[in-house]
């Protein structure tokens, strides 16, 4: 009788509530489901929203984690435009899209959520995985920078960031957020993400080494040496060596003879003058209390401060200047960047 009566109208939703609950008493949950499904896609095309709501809503209170079911009532709610709700079905649905292992329709789903607001963190990291595993490097970064803005200390984040990095070119910036990750961990006492991390840096300091140059091949002795070596020594006469002509000739061939090296006091005074402006450079640069100079790894750390910088993640890029600044007080470099950070802090207060 309940199914006749379906037949003739299968949008009747007290009709079909009750043959639901004839399933259920029989342990046909699946079956009852599948009746709501189709009862909600007639009520669809029918234009018929409370009834499809309902049935959907049922739907899901029988079977929770039913891909279908959150599909479907989350089309539903962007129909009628109430899209936080619609929001949280497409998030359910493609995070279990994920779970089962069904990619290219979590993508969907998960972009469809994306577009409708913020995702969340979980759903950003699930998607940034899936984007990597196909190569789409350019996607990753801005999908996660609202994460990273967030929580600028995630782990998975940051590897997955750097990753994207590493895939499009930009060795530099990736093995500044391997550094980052290796101290973050080492913080927490992450052992294997030191451990990852820090394989990954040397992987990208062995692509980055200039190749060697082959070398070069053996000198070859010239023509005129190999005459040279031909050419037959012929003594000089003693008695020639006193002729005056041929002294004459050895100082006209040879050419001016260099003067011999003055002292200081012999100087000009521009030369002395030179020697003391070197040597005053020579004792600035010297001194204990002079400019501190950056080393490799502190321009790597400034480099990273910078790619903070652009990501807007000042409050990160100030700690690490901060640390900086400890070891290096008032380096030009060190606060041209704190001065930066804070006129960007002023712009968005």
């Amino acid at each position: 009788m309940l199914k006749q009566a379906l037949a003739v109208d299968p949008t009747r939703a007290a009709v079909t509530m009750r043959l639901v609950d004839a399933y259920l008493d029989k342990k046909l949950e699946r079956d009852a489901v599948c009746l709501l499904l189709r009862s909600a896609g007639t009520c669809e095309k029918e234009d018929k929203q409370e009834e499809e709501q309902v049935m959907l809503e049922r739907a899901i209170e029988i079977a929770p984690g039913d891909i279908d079911c959150r599909l479907q009532l989350g089309r539903m709610y962007l129909r009628r435009e109430e899209l936080d709700q619609a929001r949280e079905q497409f998030l359910q649905a493609a995070l279990a899209l994920k779970r089962a292992g069904r990619t290219e329709e979590f993508i969907t789903a998960a972009t469809k959520v994306c577009e409708l607001g913020d995702p969340g963190l979980e759903l950003r990291l699930e998607l940034a995985e899936c984007h990597c595993e196909q190569g789409l490097w350019d996607q990753i970064p801005p999908l996660l920078e609202p994460a990273l803005l967030k929580k600028s200390d995630d782990l998975r984040a940051l590897d997955l960031t750097a990753r994207a990095l590493e895939g499009m070119g930009e060795a530099g910036r990736a093995a500044s957020i391997y550094k980052r990750i290796a101290r973050l961990a080492r913080r927490t006492g992450d052992d294997l993400a030191v451990r990852v991390a820090e394989d990954r840096l040397a992987e990208l300091n062995a692509d980055r080494q200039p190749p060697t140059p082959p070398p070069l091949p053996p000198a070859q002795e010239s023509d005129d040496h190999a005459e040279q070596e031909d050419v037959e020594d012929v003594p000089l006469p003693a008695e020639s060596l006193d002729s005056p002509e041929v002294f004459d000739e050895v100082t006209e061939d040879s050419g001016p003879v260099p003067p011999l090296e003055r002292e200081e006091d012999d100087l000009e005074e521009d030369e002395k003058t030179i020697l003391v402006g070197m040597e005053n450079v020579l004792s600035s640069v010297s001194a204990p209390d002079g400019a501190p100079g950056i080393d490799d790894e502190q321009q790597e750390e400034l480099d990273e401060v910078d790619f903070f910088i652009g990501q807007g993640l000042l409050e990160e890029a100030g700690k690490m200047l901060t640390d900086l600044a400890a070891d290096h007080p008032g380096h030009p470099a060190i606060e041209e960047r704190l001065e930066r950070i804070r006129h960007l802090s002023d712009q968005d207060e």
